[in-house]
C-alpha cells in the first residue's frame, strides 16, 4: 500500500478545484449559448419566412380588400339613393290626390260643367303591397243627363292619369228633373 502525501498549499488546491469546475461551468455554458443561439436562429427563419409568405398573401389579397371597400362604398349609395327614392315616391303619392283632384275638376270644366261630384273615395297602395298593386279612386256624382257623364268619363280617360276607368252605374234621381242621372265611375291609377 502506498500512501501519497500532497504537498501543494491548500490555498492552491482550492485554486484548481475552482478552474476545474469553472471550465466544466464554461463549457456547459457555451454549448448552451451554441444551443440556444442555433435554436433562436433556426425560429428566426422560420419568422422571415412567415412574415415573406404574410406579405405575398396580402398582395394577393389587396384587389380582394379594394373590392370589398368599392363594395361597402356602393352599398352605401344604393342605400341613399333607394331612401332619397322612397322620400321621393311617398311625396309625390302625398302630392297625387291633390293632382287628382284638379284632373277631376278640369275634366268636370271640360265637359260643359253639367256634372257634380258628391264623393271622391282614393285608395292608395302601400309600399307592402308591391310594384303591382294600384291605386284605386271610387267617383260618385250628379251629371245633367247620360250624354255629360259619359264626356266626363272620357275626358278622364284623355288625362291619362286612369289606367283603366268604368262608368260603373248611372240612374235617374229620383223626385228631381227627369234627365238628372246619379253616376258612379271606377278605376285605378
Amino acid at each position: 500500500m502506498s500512501e501519497s502525501l500532497n504537498l501543494i498549499p491548500l490555498a492552491t488546491q482550492r485554486r484548481y478545484a475552482l478552474r476545474r469546475v469553472s471550465r466544466v461551468w464554461l463549457l456547459w455554458l457555451a454549448a448552451s449559448g451554441a444551443c440556444a443561439g442555433l435554436f433562436l436562429g433556426v425560429e428566426w427563419l422560420r419568422g422571415v419566412a412567415a412574415l415573406r409568405e404574410l406579405m405575398d398573401l396580402d398582395a394577393r389579397y389587396a384587389p380582394f380588400l379594394r373590392l370589398a371597400e368599392e363594395r361597402e362604398v356602393l352599398n352605401t349609395r344604393i342605400a341613399q339613393l333607394r331612401t332619397r327614392e322612397q322620400n321621393a315616391l311617398q311625396v309625390s303619392h302625398d302630392e297625387y290626390g291633390m293632382t287628382l283632384l284638379g284632373v277631376m275638376s278640369e275634366a268636370a270644366a271640360k265637359s260643359g260643367g253639367d256634372v257634380y261630384l258628391d264623393s271622391l273615395a282614393y285608395r292608395r297602395s302601400s309600399p307592402q303591397q308591391g310594384v303591382g298593386s294600384a291605386n284605386s279612386v271610387q267617383l260618385s256624382g250628379v251629371g245633367i243627363d247620360g250624354i255629360s257623364v259619359a264626356e266626363f268619363a272620357a275626358k278622364l280617360r284623355e288625362s291619362g292619369v286612369f289606367t283603366d276607368l268604368t262608368v260603373q252605374n248611372t240612374q235617374p234621381v229620383d223626385g228631381g228633373v227627369a234627365s238628372l242621372r246619379q253616376f258612379s265611375i271606377g278605376g285605378n291609377l
